[in-house]
Formats: structure tokens, C-alpha cells, sequence
């Protein structure tokens, strides 16, 4: 195996540098290669620390989570594209983030019904825009993004900040986005995009099961009263993947996670000297940087989600709230999966026997 520099093994993920880890059989590479992967993770967390007390102390302790949304962003954007001409892909970024501006506080103004359609068609939109290339998984960043803001809304004079401060994180994603993707090529724009969606193709199917999929969650939250139903809608955007093959090992990988999450949670808070809230979501946010699997980052992001909440609803509140919004968004996910994929399934052999018979 030809031995990789450390720059190289900084640009890894967790999973690809556990995995050279394992395969390095020389002590004084490995050793390196362990050091590259430790400074890696600390210097992610002090810039992700750098980026959303910035974006707390600019624009108010209200707007930290439009912050995290941009941190968020500009991580992905450094791979991850959007399929089309780099000058269309400025364009669709300033739009997405008006996405997110505006769609979770009309949603949070509105009726149960009214906010089914403007997140039904504010995420079909954000889905269609930044997710051509299904492989990109770019859905896990606008679209978690959209359910942070809408989990952790505002109003009055914060709310104008929070969309100044989604104006200026929308310029820095572009750059990050420009200076990363300007030299790649791509024969299509915004317009093949729209084109691909009205082909009816895999990609369509599941742009619209992800977009129906969440928008029906959520409303179902909202007719039950739970509290935190944005924690609902990330259980279930991370089990309506595009590839549904690997959904059986996540729904088991998340309910064991979700249980030892909150049991850690409620270990460290009983153990850890001060306030544990205020540092125990950086602990958890360092140790999702050094797992490889689905299955430890749901244990870890626990921490996280728990520390913000454990202020308002106490901590057997919290852990109550984190483990009832995800197996009600396990459960309904696995069944709103069957049912539409049954429904397009059937409409699939009606379109094609209506075909034979002309």
C-alpha cells in the first residue's frame, strides 16, 4: 500500500481512515496516521466552535443554529456539487437559502394543513435544486438544515437577523462552492434539472417520497402535540435514503443508538462536574467525528440534541421527547416507505398494461 501524507489522511473521512488504519501493517505510519486523524478532528471542532459563536455574537444568541446550518453547508461544499454548471449551482444556492429562510417560519405561523403544504413544497423544492446527483446525500445538508431552523424558529427583530444572517452565510457557501467546483463541467443547468424531474425517473420517485414523506411526519407531530418534532423529521429523512437497501441495518442501528444515547446522556449529566449541558453537545459533537458508523454517530448526536434541550423540558423530559419522536419517526417512516412504495408500484403495472393495450 503506497503510504499517504498527512495532509491526505486529514481529508478522510472517519469511516476510510478507520478502514487505513486497519490495513497499515507498519507501526510508524500507523502512529502518523493516527495523529493526522486526531488533529483533524479537534481542528474541525474549533472551527465549527469559530463559525457558530461568530454567527451567535453577529447576530444575536437567538441565531446561533443559522450558524450551524451554514457550517453545515460549507462542509459539504467543499466535495459534494449539485450536478449541473458550477455558475447555475451560485445561482440555486442563494435560492435554497431563501428556502430556509422563509418556508420553516411560515410553516411555524401556519395551521397544521398550511404547514403540510409549505414544507411539502419548500422541500420538494430544496430537494430537486440540490439533489440531481442522489449519490451526494446532498439532501442531508439543506434539508436537516430546513428542520434545525424550523425546530428552532424566531420572530420579531431575531427573525430579520436570521435572515441577514442566511443572506451572509449564503455568500460564504458560495465561495466555498465557487473556489472548490468553478473547473468542472456539465452540460446541463437549472433547466435539465426540472427536465430530469418531469421524466418520472427513480430520482423523481424518491425526491417526491422524501419531500411527502417529511411533510406527512411532521404533520402527524403536529396533530399529536409532541414537542421537538424536528427530531420526527430527522429520524425519518434518515430513513427515506435513495438507497432503501441499506434501511434495515439503519432502523436497528438507530433505535439501539437513540436508547444508548440517552442512557450515556443521563450517565454524564449525573457524573460530570458544573452545568454538563453547556459542554457535554461539544463532547458529542468531537466523538461524531471519530465514528465510523451510522450506529455511533446516532449515540453521539444525542448528546447534542439533549444538552440543547434538557434546559427547557429537564432531563427526563429530554430523553422522553428524543426517544418518542424517534420511534414514532422509525415507525411511520417504515410504514409511509411500504405504503408508497406499493402505491407506485401498482400505478407502475396500471400505466404499463394501459400501454399494451394501445
Amino acid at each position: 500500500m503506497e503510504e499517504m501524507n498527512f495532509y491526505d489522511v486529514m481529508q478522510l473521512s472517519a469511516a476510510d481512515t478507520k478502514q487505513l488504519l486497519r490495513e497499515t501493517p507498519v507501526k510508524k505510519e500507523k502512529r502518523m496516521y493516527q495523529l493526522a486523524f486526531v488533529v483533524k478532528n479537534v481542528l474541525c471542532i474549533l472551527f465549527c466552535m469559530t463559525v457558530v459563536v461568530s454567527f451567535t455574537v453577529l447576530f444575536g444568541e437567538e441565531n446561533s443554529i443559522p450558524g450551524v446550518v451554514v457550517l453545515i453547508a460549507i462542509l459539504a461544499m467543499r466535495k459534494a456539487d449539485f450536478d449541473m454548471n458550477p455558475r447555475h449551482g451560485l445561482f440555486v444556492i442563494p435560492i435554497l437559502f431563501a428556502i430556509l429562510a422563509a418556508g420553516p417560519h411560515l410553516a411555524g405561523l401556519a395551521g397544521p394543513a398550511a404547514a403540510f403544504g409549505i414544507n411539502l413544497v419548500s422541500l420538494l423544492l430544496i430537494l430537486v435544486l440540490s439533489c440531481h446527483n442522489i449519490y451526494l446525500y446532498n439532501h442531508a445538508t439543506f434539508v436537516l438544515g430546513y428542520l434545525l431552523l424550523m425546530g428552532y424558529d424566531v420572530s420579531g427583530e431575531a427573525y430579520i437577523r436570521r435572515i441577514l444572517a442566511l443572506m451572509a452565510g449564503a455568500v460564504l457557501v458560495s465561495a466555498v462552492f465557487y473556489i472548490n467546483h468553478r473547473k468542472k463541467e456539465f452540460s446541463w443547468g437549472i433547466g435539465g434539472l426540472l427536465r430530469d424531474f418531469f421524466s418520472g425517473d427513480e430520482r423523481m420517485r424518491w425526491q417526491i417520497k422524501m419531500a411527502l414523506g417529511l411533510s406527512t411526519g411532521m404533520l402527524l407531530a403536529s396533530l399529536l402535540g409532541i414537542p421537538r418534532m424536528m427530531w420526527m423529521g430527522f429520524a425519518c429523512m434518515s430513513l427515506l435514503p435513495p438507497v432503501q437497501s441499506t434501511v434495515p441495518a439503519r432502523i436497528k442501528q438507530r433505535l439501539i443508538g437513540v436508547v444508548g444515547g440517552c442512557a450515556l446522556f443521563a450517565l454524564l449529566y449525573q457524573v460530570l462536574p458544573g452545568d454538563p449541558g453547556t459542554y457535554i453537545g461539544i463532547l458529542g459533537g468531537l466523538a461524531v467525528g471519530f465514528s465510523g458508523t451510522y450506529g455511533w454517530q446516532t449515540v453521539f448526536n444525542c448528546l447534542g440534541a439533549l444538552s440543547m434541550a434538557v434546559g427547557v423540558f429537564g432531563i427526563a423530559g429530554a430523553i422522553a421527547l428524543r426517544m418518542i419522536n424517534n420511534f414514532l419517526g422509525i415507525l411511520y417512516s417504515f410504514c409511509f416507505h411500504k405504503l408508497y412504495e406499493g402505491g407506485s408500484g401498482l400505478l407502475r403495472t396500471n400505466e404499463k398494461a394501459a400501454a399494451d393495450r394501445t
